[in-house]
This record gives structure tokens, C-alpha cells and sequence, in this order.
């Protein structure tokens, strides 16, 4: 293994998302088991690469082409041509919860810059890429590394990127209220910061999916970040004394409306159709379970009864209450 793939293989966390299937559904996995998958997520936390979906066959060294920074990794499809770059960076952007915003927001103009001049992939958000390591992929690499000011010497990142889609408001609260509602109990299933961003994160994709209309990508996982951290950083507090916020531990400067909502949202939740589906659901995982195998959306679906439409938009509560991914072999 050379000298970037191993700098790849050891910047992921110890448990990462994978899977050789995307229809299959994701799973964490310890690295040493990960890196065995055609496809793996990227260090959310300590962001160590810029990643770029170029969906032009024959794209390997279209950076020469376009007078633009060659990348540090190129995985290559054999069978298209289509190409992920990773641009490593010299110093990891922090996305804890007490890390600086500045460099995140350079970070991600700078992304949205790369993006454009090289018209790649406008909905990729980088979180996914194919796996250097894996076999299935032509690699390629380069020993080079960037500050992220590095980039100005080939593009413009001053401008902030532009939405294609317009009239968002709807969608946009539609979206935070149904995120926030959920996650006002769903964090209490997570110790670890990084396994509560990437589940909000996936729920937020999934709910923007059932949209006649989604919204960019980018612009769904924008509202997920406003509810992750602000849930995060009041935990303690939604899950303190309850002695004089009720049964549902509500947040003390909670406005009254979303106190309503959310009470409301729980008064049902018990007999709902959603509480049925979940209690099957759970069910099925721990039948599979039993005969020593790892729980996959297709097979609870099978055993259910439910579609896997269905399956795969309460996957992320079923993993955060059954903790299918930590357990995972």
C-alpha cells in the first residue's frame, strides 16, 4: 500500500459507514472490515479530504484539461470511466461541536468552487466515495496536499454558491419541524456525537426524498446541521429534571408553539401506524439477530411485511434504538 492509501485507510474512523451495495443499505463496520467494501464514508469529523463526484466518462485527468489542481487520490470506474477526487488537505477541518465556524465555511466554499469549475456532480456532498482500497476501482495518486488557501492560485472561492431551486420556505420548515420533533427524544440513543450527526443527517435525506420537489441536497443537510447541534448542545438540559417540563423533558426557552407541537406529536405517537411499524420492525431485527446475522433493510422488509420504502425511512430510529450499526460484525 503506498504512502496516500495508507494515509486514507488511517484518516477514517474506527467505525465507518459502508456497504458494496447503496440498495442494500449502509452499515458501520470496524475499519479493518470496512475497507473491504466498495464504498465508504468519509471522516465527517475531522474532514481530511475534499471529494468530488465527476460524472463525465474518460474525467481522470480532465484537471489538466482545465488548467485546475490535480487531485491527491482518483478512483476510477472500470466499467464508465467516472471518477471520485479526493483532494487531501494538509490540516483536517474540525466539525465538532465546539470547532470554529470559519474554517468550515472555507471549507465548503471551497468544495462548492471545486465543484463548479469542474462541473462535476452538483448533488454529491462528498460523504460517500468509492474506496481506494477496494479492488472494483482503478487508482490512481498523486503525493501532493493542500492548505485550503492553496486553492485560490486555480479558482475563485470568494463567491457563495447559488440554489437552483427556488420557492424553498414550505419545504424548508416542513422539514426542520418533522427533523426537530424527532430528535428531540431520538438523541438520548447516542453517547457519541458522531453516530447522532450521521443518523440526523440520514434522516433529513430521507424525509427531503418524500418531497413531490426535494431540495438540493446540500440545502437538507443544512437544516439537519441547525437541529443536530442545537439538540446536541442541549441535551442535558432536554433530558435533565423533568419536574417542570412534563413528561416530554421539553427544553425550558423552547417557544410555546414548538412545546405544542411536540406534545401533541407524543400524544399520538403511541397508537400510530408509525409506532406499529416500529415495534414490527424492531421485532424482525432481533428475529434476525438470533440466527446470527447482521439485520439488513431488505430482509426486516421481508419478514414485516412492510415496503422497503417504509423500512428505509425509519431505519435511522431503528438503528439508534437497536444500535444495528455499532453491533455490526
Amino acid at each position: 500500500m503506498n504512502t496516500e492509501l495508507n494515509y486514507f485507510a488511517n484518516h477514517l474512523h474506527p467505525l465507518v459507514l459502508s456497504t458494496n451495495n447503496f440498495s442494500d443499505g449502509v452499515q458501520f463496520r470496524r475499519r479493518e472490515d470496512a475497507i473491504q467494501r466498495r464504498y465508504v464514508a468519509l471522516n465527517e469529523i475531522f474532514k481530511s479530504y475534499i471529494c468530488l463526484d465527476l460524472d463525465v466518462p474518460g474525467s481522470a485527468y480532465i484537471y489538466s484539461d482545465k488548467n485546475l489542481p490535480p487531485p491527491t487520490i482518483t478512483t476510477i470506474s472500470r466499467d464508465s470511466g467516472r471518477c471520485h477526487f479526493l483532494y487531501k488537505l494538509k490540516a483536517p477541518v474540525s466539525y465538532t461541536e465546539k470547532s470554529r465556524r470559519r474554517p468550515q465555511r472555507l471549507f465548503e466554499v471551497t468544495d462548492s468552487a471545486l465543484t463548479k469549475a469542474f462541473q462535476a456532480d452538483e448533488g454529491y456532498v462528498g460523504r460517500f466515495t468509492k474506496n481506494p482500497l477496494h479492488p472494483d476501482w482503478l487508482v490512481i495518486t498523486n503525493p501532493v496536499a493542500y492548505d485550503l488557501e492553496d486553492f485560490q492560485e486555480w479558482i475563485d472561492i470568494q463567491a457563495k454558491p447559488t440554489l437552483k431551486i427556488q420557492n424553498t420556505k414550505g419545504r424548508n420548515s416542513s422539514l426542520f419541524d418533522d427533523l426537530r420533533l424527532w430528535a428531540y427524544t431520538a438523541h438520548q440513543h447516542f453517547n457519541s456525537f458522531e453516530q447522532w450527526q450521521a443518523t440526523v443527517e440520514d434522516r433529513a435525506t430521507q424525509l427531503n426524498a418524500d418531497f413531490p420537489e426535494p431540495l438540493p441536497v446540500k440545502e437538507a443537510l443544512s437544516v439537519a446541521k441547525s437541529v443536530l447541534n442545537w439538540v446536541w448542545r442541549n441535551r442535558d438540559r432536554i433530558t435533565g429534571d423533568a419536574k417542570n417540563r412534563g413528561a416530554l423533558q421539553l427544553a425550558d426557552d423552547m417557544p410555546l408553539s414548538e412545546k405544542l407541537k411536540a406534545s401533541a406529536a407524543h400524544a399520538h405517537q403511541t397508537n400510530s401506524a408509525k409506532d406499529r411499524n416500529l415495534r414490527a420492525m424492531l421485532q424482525a431485527v432481533n428475529k434476525i439477530r438470533d440466527l446470527g446475522k447482521s439485520p439488513t433493510q431488505s430482509e426486516v422488509s421481508k419478514i414485516t411485511g412492510l415496503s422497503l420504502r417504509t423500512v428505509r425511512s425509519n431505519w435511522p430510529e431503528i438503528d439508534s434504538i437497536s444500535e444495528i450499526y455499532a453491533k455490526a460484525p
